[in-house]
């Protein structure tokens, strides 16, 4: 998924420092942005400690792309760096961060996560990811599942419209990731089908349905609740405009 163009240029670069990171991010256009309607991404953390980093991986996730891109970042000295190119045009983008050590099996020590971002044809957009670092587990941690993108392929449904729906989540507690399950309820409307794909230790769970707008006017408010096999969950919800065509 790594290209140069034809000066030898990547095809993104932007940063943003956290408290214990730098991390870069853009979406890239131009001269890399390969056939019409194609962007890409390239992604750089730069670890001011490393500690006990061993593993970075970066997930790039939309509606336009049918299942998540899971990509390991290299290091180089005190630099992780990744690129994704080739994406397709959208405006729903997420890139989530996942910084874990080398016991088995691992544990994430930092995550980082952006949502609704946008990838345009010849243009450059700049992304801004924050790197939070996971409170330490002690054995088994009992912590709750954590949502690392919940998107929408649109904010805005006509009447009896569809919108697909896409969520991506993990668990902190170890092999409790693949046993997530995913529940959507909203105000008004209906939401069907509820397509899981299980992740494990390193990749989250993913769970795709779809949004059937009403036949009237409203904001339809989507909750999804994501549990794990302790009973322990998190909420997630964003809102629809729903108006006739």
């Amino acid at each position: 998924m790594s290209r140069r163009n034809s000066a030898g240029e990547w095809c993104a670069v932007g940063w943003v420092r956290t408290a214990w990171f730098f991390v870069f991010a853009s979406v890239f256009g131009g001269g890399c942005a390969g056939p019409p309607g194609r962007g890409a991404a390239r992604i750089i953390m730069q670890a001011l400690q490393i500690g006990d980093i061993a593993q970075v991986d970066v997930t790039v996730m939309a509606s336009e792309i049918p299942a998540p891109l899971v990509i390991p970042m290299a290091r180089s000295g005190t630099q992780f760096s990744a690129t994704a190119g080739d994406l397709p045009v959208g405006s729903d983008y997420s890139f989530t961060v996942s910084a874990r050590d080398n016991s088995t099996p691992s544990v994430e020590l930092y995550h980082g996560l952006v949502i609704g971002q946008v990838i345009q044809e010849n243009s450059t957009a700049n992304i801004v990811i924050d790197m939070t670092p996971d409170a330490p587990a002690v054995s088994l941690s009992w912590a709750a599942p954590r949502i690392d993108a919940l998107t929408d392929s649109s904010p805005q449904a006509g009447y009896g419209d569809s919108v697909q729906l896409k969520v991506l989540a993990h668990d902190p507690d170890a092999g409790q990731t693949a046993q997530l399950t995913f529940n959507w309820s909203t105000t008004c409307g209906t939401v069907t089908g509820n397509v899981v794909t299980a992740g494990n230790d390193t990749t989250p769970s993913v769970a795709n349905a779809t949004f059937i707008a009403p036949n009237a006017d409203g904001a339809c408010t989507i909750t999804l609740v994501v549990t794990d096999p302790t009973g322990l969950s998190t909420t997630g919800s964003f809102v629809i405009s729903v108006a006739a065509s």
